[in-house]
């Protein structure tokens, strides 16, 4: 819908910045492109173009699946200093795909998905 037009750009030119400062990680390749995948979502969904259904809400799920793979079995807080032994950077890291999730799953749900009209064979008589 062109309202929600603003927030998927937004939320993508966020997602740009979650990429970019994930280039001092250790491993920039996989979280940049953890983060470029969405932001080219919305960039997408604040297009008026078409979009299906279901490609967001599938990263959605995706997103989710890996956050819970990636959380900590020992949760040691968000905020604390990221010492050998700690698990900050993996709940850290949880924390930002749900982010990610969160953004796609509001593409999915928000997002206008008209049908194209498909016309009728011309034998039909009808357009």
């Amino acid at each position: 819908m062109r309202r929600h037009r603003y927030l998927f750009g937004g939320l993508s030119l966020m997602y740009l910045a979650f990429a970019y400062l994930q280039l001092n990680d250790p491993d920039p390749a996989l979280w940049v492109t953890l983060y470029l995948v969405p932001a080219a979502v919305m960039a997408w969904a604040a297009t008026a173009r078409e979009m299906p259904r279901w490609l967001p809400a599938g990263l959605a799920l995706a997103y989710v699946a890996l956050a819970l793979w990636w959380w900590p079995a020992r949760f040691d807080g968000l905020t604390g200093p990221m010492n050998p032994g700690t698990t900050v950077e993996e709940g850290r890291e949880s924390l930002g795909l749900l982010i990610a999730a969160l953004g796609l799953g509001a593409a999915a749900w928000l997002r206008s998905y008209r049908r194209a009209a498909i016309p009728a064979p011309a034998w039909t008589g009808k357009r």
